[in-house]
């Protein structure tokens, strides 16, 4: 019989008799992904560690009752632990709904530094007065461009596909109603607890307790509309692991927010100057990598 073993890596097939041993299975699954026995893998019939296969080695793959064209899956130990963790995942998230009653407790918010520089921006484009149109126009409320204007976005060099942050607050605070219907929605996309006519998730859900659709649109508008490194020997730094192994990997960019007003920018606009590139302890892989006790602290500070 043929069985399929499928990993991040692709599916590969194992042909051999319902009557050999599991011990002689899990050896072609050895040879056919070159990896030991020793390594931090098992096989599962779901991608969920909780339907692993757990028999002794001498255990003929009939009893186990593999069947020819069965798939199963190879899983690291490092992933997540089945249903257990999913029960876990379910009781924080029902847990963890936003109670407007307790954001006054978080204390004043504070903006950064350039943040409030920009509010403190006109922001507008000032254009020369066209000759053609001076006797037609006197004011200079109209010659000006608003920093969100598409026509003025798109003729940039090179064009402009979004508009900065706060180019889009004021396009939400212009106008006659000064923002007055531009407000923030508390989405909520948990799953609704307590519903007694199936199974708790992930085992069973019904429209009662599922969240409302969500249709994801397209950002109008850049957090960041520029990534500027001081030195840029950091950059090569980091992709050279990549391009030596071909491994994921991540890292962390820690610096500061500044005013971009370079030639051809667009208005108000944020760039990120990165100072350094922290590279938490990790296990790497080709197609996926984890992160090792890793623990974010106060004290990591320029």
């Amino acid at each position: 019989m043929i069985i399929r073993v499928q990993s991040p890596d692709g599916i590969k097939r194992i042909e051999l008799p319902e009557t050999d041993s599991y011990d002689k299975f899990l050896s072609l699954v050895c040879e056919k992904f070159g990896i030991g026995r020793n390594d931090s893998w098992c096989l599962s019939r779901s991608h969920s560690q909780s339907e692993r296969l757990n028999a002794s080695l001498n255990t003929r793959l009939a009893k186990l009752g593999l069947k020819h064209g069965d798939l199963l899956f190879l899983l690291d130990h490092h992933g997540s632990g089945g249903e257990e963790t999913a029960n876990k995942d379910q009781q924080s998230d029902s847990s963890s709904h936003i109670n407007p009653n307790n954001w006054s407790t978080c204390g004043p918010l504070v903006e950064d530094k350039v943040d409030q520089e920009m509010a403190k921006m006109d922001g507008r484009i000032h254009r020369k007065r066209n000759e053609q149109l001076y006797m037609l126009i006197d004011s200079t409320t109209l010659i000006d461009q608003y920093p969100f204007d598409s026509a003025y976005l798109e003729h940039l060099d090179p064009p402009v596909k979004f508009m900065s942050f706060h180019a889009y607050l004021r396009k939400l605070t212009g106008g006659q109603s000064k923002g007055k219907f531009s407000s923030l929605e508390n989405l909520s996309c948990h799953i609704r607890p307590g519903c007694r006519d199936h199974p708790p998730w992930p085992n069973g859900i019904c429209t009662k307790c599922q969240p409302n659709p969500v249709t994801l649109e397209i950002q109008p508008y850049r957090h960041v509309d520029f990534v500027q490194f001081e030195n840029p020997q950091l950059m090569n730094t980091f992709l050279d692991y990549w391009r030596q192994t071909s491994c994921q990997r991540i890292g962390i960019m820690l610096g500061r927010y500044a005013h971009f007003n370079a030639p051809g920018s667009p208005p108000l606009a944020i760039k990120a100057v990165v100072a350094v590139i922290y590279e938490p302890a990790q296990a790497l892989r080709i197609t996926t990598l984890y992160l090792n006790n890793f623990k974010v602290t106060n004290s990591t500070n320029l």
